[in-house]
């Protein structure tokens, strides 16, 4: 199978991140090609803006629609006041062998599902991308705004620190967290009531119902698997085929989320030192592979928990920003981003190099700065982040509905005082991870102005006429294989792929997956029971 290679390949950048029961319908048939059905009402589609699709290759640019769509606020009253949510298209190439929408959910929460259609060319095969328009979600989660003015935003953030180690810095940052949380309450309106995944699966049923389509096809990636796996079990009999990619452990992630937190912490810690391993068996291939990188990563983690360290220059390098590196290179889009595995590994070095050059008493300021590359950051945000004129920050990633849908769907305990000791706790176990895991999102979840009341907690074994596709890499950190496993095993019949790589999205990394995929999409063909495991088609060196 083939994929588009004339599509230009979006710039890496942008701060990293990562998703019923209902009757069954008839059998479902492989899907034969029909022509695509009149635009429906409600759904108004327009020429994007710019700087959405300033990605796309200028001769594909014609197949791209922007989209509005008005739900209601409360499902319970669909009557009531309503909001619009966006949507990004990719027009089917081949109309004549058009099958229907596939859908796409993205991660987050906060993505923007911009990023999938804008991106389709790099994700999907060309069979794919001829037969179906990939219409990428911007669910209601990114209408929340928490604060009035961006210097108010900028402050709180600002002292948000991820990885707060001295009494002071632990005690600013619960503070910090504790003012957003009371900023998003003041300026959430009635919104902030309405932001569980549950609602946005119910909207994903009503943009189903108005493009025209008895059944949908579907496909979420990371958090989005939470949207497709709560639209699963709740409508099941309107699910034609669905993939859930690097998908989340939806049950525990929606009833023990302080359990999950800790085996994301400990699924990225793994990975990590996966990847180190790799370093030292790569030798001189991986310039951080000189006597045993998981002793030196130790060292220079370990020096840095101790405050900043100059690298000379004016570089200096921060346990925030190493592990935000170390994040980045785990979860990575390795089919998306140029940067070799490489460049970050050169970087660790450098900061080694600091590290015992400070330990023989030289003075790093008065040096040549080492190469520095930026690399903490997310190709997640690049493509999708799409602000600018007009109203392309409606398409674009949002901050807030990362806490505006998690502490929706999540039952926090309301102890953030327990914060500080759950992070030292974690932080022996996981200890590059660990800390920030526990800052992540209990602090600021435990003081979320409203309690959940809508979240969907299961089941998740609600049976489809075709079995669901669960995709997964064998050493993605934030989602570790076992959450594909779990998933897979839960639902009412689960297909798992996985892919024996490093990264967060396998989509257009593997031949061999991708090709599952694409008959699966386009026929319904699924993988033995057994499940299918397939190579990368490229290697870390």
């Amino acid at each position: 199978m083939t994929r588009r290679s004339d599509a230009r390949r979006p710039t890496a950048a942008a701060t990293l991140l990562a998703i019923v029961a209902a009757v069954l319908a008839a059998p479902a048939q492989p899907a034969t090609a029909q022509p695509a059905p009149p635009r429906a009402a409600g759904i108004a589609w327009a020429p994007c803006p710019d700087e959405v699709i300033s990605t796309v290759a200028e001769d594909e640019r014609d197949l791209y629609s922007c989209g509005s769509f008005p739900v209601p606020l409360d499902h319970a009253r669909p009557g009531g006041e309503t909001i619009v949510i966006k949507l990004v298209r990719r027009a089917a190439a081949d109309p004549d062998r058009r099958i229907g929408p596939l859908f796409a959910a993205f991660g987050g929460p906060g993505l923007s599902g911009a990023f999938v259609s804008v991106n389709a060319p790099h994700l999907f095969q060309d069979d794919v991308l001829d037969r179906f328009d990939v219409i990428g979600l911007v669910p209601r989660g990114s209408l929340l705004h928490c604060f009035d003015s961006g210097e108010h935003e900028a402050d709180v953030r600002g002292r948000m620190a991820s990885v707060p180690v001295t009494g002071d810095e632990v005690s600013s940052a619960l503070a910090a967290r504790a003012e957003y949380a009371e900023a998003c309450g003041n300026n959430g309106g009635e919104l902030i009531e309405h932001l569980s995944t549950a609602n946005a699966a119910r909207d994903l049923d009503l943009l189903r119902a108005a493009q025209g389509e008895e059944r949908i096809t579907l496909l979420a990636i990371s958090y989005g698997t939470l949207i497709g796996a709560t639209y699963v079990n709740l409508y099941p009999q309107h699910v034609r085929a669905a993939v859930l990619v690097s998908p989340v452990d939806a049950e525990l992630r929606t009833t023990r989320p302080l359990a999950y937190d800790r085996q994301r912490a400990q699924g990225t810690e793994d990975a990590l030192d996966r990847l180190l391993r790799e370093c030292a068996e790569a030798g001189e291939a991986c310039s951080f592979g000189e006597g045993d990188p998981h002793a030196k990563f130790d060292r220079v983690r370990d020096r840095l928990r101790e405050g900043p360290l100059e690298l000379g220059g004016g570089d200096v390098a921060t346990l925030e920003s190493l592990t935000g590196m170390a994040t980045y290179m785990v979860v990575r889009f390795s089919g998306m981003d140029p940067t070799p595995i490489d460049t970050f590994f050169a970087h660790l070095q450098a900061i080694y190099d600091a590290v015992e050059r400070e330990g023989a008493g030289v003075d790093a300021a008065a040096l040549e700065a080492a190469p520095t590359p930026s690399p903490a950051v997310s190709p997640a945000g690049a493509a999708a982040r799409t602000g600018g004129a007009g109203d392309a920050a409606d398409y674009a990633d949002n901050a807030d509905s990362f806490y505006g849908t998690n502490c929706a769907d999540r039952p926090y305990p309301r102890t953030p005082g327990v914060v500080p000791r759950l992070a030292d706790r974690w932080e022996k176990e996981a200890p590059t991870f660990g800390r920030a895991q526990a800052f992540e999102q209990l602090p600021v979840c435990a003081l979320w102005p409203v309690r959940p009341t809508d979240a969907y907690h299961g089941p998740w074994d609600t049976e489809t006429d075709a079995p669901v596709v669960v995709l997964g890499n064998h050493f993605d950190g934030p989602t570790p294989f076992t959450f594909a496993e779990r998933m897979a095993d839960r639902l009412g019949d689960g297909r798992l792929i996985g892919v024996a790589d490093f990264g967060h999205l396998p989509l257009g990394t593997s031949e061999c997956a991708d090709d599952a995929v694409t008959a699966y999409l386009t026929s319904l063909e699924v993988p033995d029971e057994e499940g299918l495991t397939c190579a990368p088609d490229a290697g870390l060196w």
